[in-house]
C-alpha cells in the first residue's frame, strides 16, 4: 500500500492569504453570505488549502466568508504543489 502524506492543519490571519487570480470559480455576494452563513451556524471546519506561498488553491468561496465574518484566522492547510499540478 502507497504511504500518503500527512497534512497538518494550522491557523493564518485570513489576510496573509492570496487568491488565485486564475481561479476559475467565481461567487456572487448571495452564495458568499450563504458560506458565511453556515460558517456562523455551524463553524469553520473545513479548511483552506494554499500552496507554499499561501496563494489559495481550494476554498476562495470559505476565503471571501471568513474575510466578510472579519475573522482574524483561518485553518489553513499548506501543500507544495508542482507548478503544473496548481494550474490544474
Amino acid at each position: 500500500m502507497k504511504s500518503r502524506k500527512k497534512y497538518q492543519i494550522e491557523y493564518l490571519a485570513t489576510s496573509s492569504l492570496h487568491p488565485n487570480p486564475r481561479n476559475a470559480r467565481k461567487h456572487s455576494e448571495k452564495q458568499i453570505a450563504q458560506i458565511a452563513a453556515s460558517i456562523d451556524a455551524f463553524d469553520n471546519l473545513e479548511p483552506i488549502v494554499t500552496d507554499t506561498k499561501l496563494m489559495i488553491v481550494a476554498g476562495h468561496g470559505r476565503w471571501l466568508a471568513a474575510t466578510k465574518l472579519k475573522f482574524l484566522q483561518v485553518p489553513v492547510i499548506r501543500v507544495e504543489f508542482s507548478p503544473s499540478y496548481s494550474r490544474a
